[in-house]
């Protein structure tokens, strides 16, 4: 009796686990959209969602299509260097380390509205390539200002066609800041700046490719520096808690 009822928590215990994770995984994906949705997407609407992020604060998600194949959006994306010459309120942004060709951990400095002000956040930021054309970029907070900071980018492909691609980016963001304005300005800041990130980042390849600055596949190698990229001064992650402690 008593073996049959471990067996049966075991498997419960299993399920909450593998729900916990198609949960974990769903957030980071695109969410199914009913055919309205479909249609205002397909005419370049940028759609926003809230998911609960826990304690009142909401996870913001925004959705857009990009006139650019998966890589071209990726490679973008990922030059985290270059955030201040296009992301809202990143007034500044530093590579300070790579430890892989897939890591890197990254000092932001935004400019936040009232009440929040200057806000830093020394994240770590990660890609994997899920498929062929399918990539994520998932980032979060380590040391920072913020109470909680972390998201994700997914990239997927829309449509094809002789000479190009359509994109669909789905941008997902928790921002908790340290202070006590009212959660729900707080929600709304957050939704606001999810749906602005797509109209910029969407403005920002459409710049790149005008100016002839969009390359079609990934470097051959991963070491070498993209053409978009900024010189880059590798720091420890010691170095950056001491300069920077946490409160």
């Amino acid at each position: 009796m008593v073996s049959s009822i471990a067996q049966m928590s075991f498997r419960y215990l299993i399920r909450l686990v593998v729900a916990g994770l198609a949960i974990a995984g769903a957030a980071e994906a695109r969410p199914a959209l009913p055919p309205e949705g479909l249609d205002r997407l397909a005419h370049y609407q940028v759609l926003t969602f809230a998911d609960p992020g826990g304690g009142g604060i909401n996870r913001g998600k925004a959705i857009g299509l990009f006139d650019a194949t998966p890589d071209e959006v990726f490679r973008v994306a990922s030059e985290y260097e270059r955030y201040p010459e296009f992301a809202p309120r990143v007034i500044a942004s530093r590579v300070v380390e790579r430890q892989s060709e897939s890591r890197a951990f990254v000092i932001l400095t935004t400019d936040l509205p009232w009440p929040v002000s200057n806000a830093w956040v020394y994240a770590q930021f990660e890609h994997d390539r899920l498929g062929p054309d399918v990539y994520r970029i998932r980032f979060w907070q380590i040391h920072g200002s913020m109470k909680r900071y972390a998201g994700s980018i997914f990239i997927e492909p829309w449509a094809k066609w002789k000479g190009g691609g359509t994109s669909a980016v789905t941008y997902e963001l928790l921002a908790e800041p340290d202070s006590s304005a009212p959660k729900r300005l707080i929600n709304s800041r957050v939704q606001d700046a999810v749906a602005k990130y797509i109209h910029a980042l969407r403005q920002r390849i459409n710049q790149l490719r005008q100016a002839g600055r969009i390359h079609p596949q990934l470097p051959p190698e991963p070491t070498l520096a993209s053409p978009l990229a900024g010189p880059r001064q590798p720091k420890t992650v010691a170095d950056v808690a001491n300069a920077h402690p946490s409160k």
